[in-house]
């Protein structure tokens, strides 16, 4: 249930927030075929006069409870710890960081970023969530809505 991981991107007036990060169209989850070409989108926050730093997170298979983390307040929440808060953890990842520096899969960029994601060809499932540079929030930066993304046939 991805109802308690919508992000913390601009919440509009009416309480939505906005869903930043997309896969394949899709802001909650996606599924995408073993021989399938894969689309994740991070949209700049709405509102803002230039481009946006961020860092895109990773994890491997299905977190479990204990994986939710909590940001401080007002940043958002996270359906698994990234991989900055628990290195340790060989399932989490970094895709790309332009807001920490951690190396990761794909160049460091800015909102609005688009990664073509060549075809996997094996089963399984990750979760991809991001923190976002958003100078409305207490922090000066909001996690963004998680997307779980399976690959299979």
């Amino acid at each position: 249930d991805y109802s308690g991981y919508r992000g913390a991107v601009r919440l509009a007036a009416d309480g939505v927030p906005f869903p930043a990060l997309r896969v394949d169209g899709q802001d909650r989850t996606a599924v995408v075929g073993l021989a399938a070409t894969s689309i994740i989108t991070l949209a700049q926050p709405p509102g803002l006069g230039g481009p946006a730093a961020f860092a895109l997170f990773g994890f491997i298979g299905e977190p479990g409870p204990g994986d939710h983390t909590e940001l401080p307040p007002g940043v958002g929440e996270f359906r698994f710890a990234p991989a900055l808060m628990n290195p340790a953890n060989p399932l989490s990842f970094v895709v790309s960081d332009g807001l920490f520096g951690s190396p990761g899969f794909f160049l460091p960029t800015t909102a609005p970023a688009t990664y073509v994601v060549p075809p996997l060809g094996i089963a399984g499932v990750i979760h991809l969530q991001a923190v976002i540079d958003d100078p409305t929030g207490p922090y000066a930066c909001s996690a963004t809505n998680a997307v779980r993304v399976a690959f299979g046939p």
